[in-house]
């Protein structure tokens, strides 16, 4: 898969967990400054275009405050798999630590304009 492919799937799948979640997800805000977060990294192939693998969150959620993914990612997990349960969180965690080649660009971006 080429670059432009990889940033074409990355860019769709932030837009379809924007339009799904509409708001932060974990503290309810709306408005411009809502990021698309990756429960999952983008470094795991296998989940990194599921939606399944992607909440919305506003910036100080995503990144900024003093319990945000990023800054309290032990804190995030435990979030994450409340709102998920454990049976899928962990589905989630086993399929983002498998090894995986990319899939078929077409096929993974059907999947995200759906």
């Amino acid at each position: 898969m080429t670059r432009k492919e990889v940033r074409t799937l990355d860019v769709l799948w932030a837009k379809s967990i924007k339009e799904r979640d509409k708001v932060c997800q974990k503290c309810g805000k709306s408005g411009k400054y809502l990021q698309a977060h990756h429960i999952w990294g983008r470094k795991n192939r296998a989940t990194r275009w599921l939606k399944d693998n992607g909440i919305l969150l506003c910036s100080g959620c995503h990144m900024l405050d003093l319990h945000s993914a990023h800054q309290d990612p032990v804190e995030f997990c435990e979030f994450i798999e409340k709102r998920l349960g454990i049976v899928k969180y962990n589905a989630l965690k086993k399929l983002a630590h498998q090894t995986a080649k990319y899939q078929n660009f077409d096929e993974i971006k059907k999947s995200l304009e759906n």
